[in-house]
């Protein structure tokens, strides 16, 4: 089993982690001081962009890769493995 502190730690989707600093800044042109969130996996953001913030709604997205997302107020864990399962970004959901 990998030990815990060889994972990052967990925050909500809002949670501000950090700023950009003035080195950053520099390489970057963003300002110092600017906000750094800790953000969502791209499937969630793109399904709640969607409209999908209430169990039963679904959304497909199709690009790189074809993926169908449902929103559930529990979590709906595959014994198989064939689908995954992650918490959604918005934090009151």
């Amino acid at each position: 089993m990998a030990s815990p502190g060889l994972f990052p730690d967990v925050f909500p989707s809002n949670e501000i982690i950090g700023r950009v600093t003035p080195e950053a800044s520099e390489l970057t042109g963003i300002k110092a001081g600017t906000h750094i969130v800790n953000g969502s996996s791209d499937n969630s953001a793109s399904a709640l962009r969607a409209g999908m913030v209430k169990p039963g709604q679904v959304t497909l997205i199709i690009d790189t890769a074809g993926v169908t997302t449902a929103c559930s107020d529990k979590p709906l864990v595959d014994p198989e493995n064939r689908t995954l399962c992650w918490h959604y970004c918005p934090q009151d959901k």
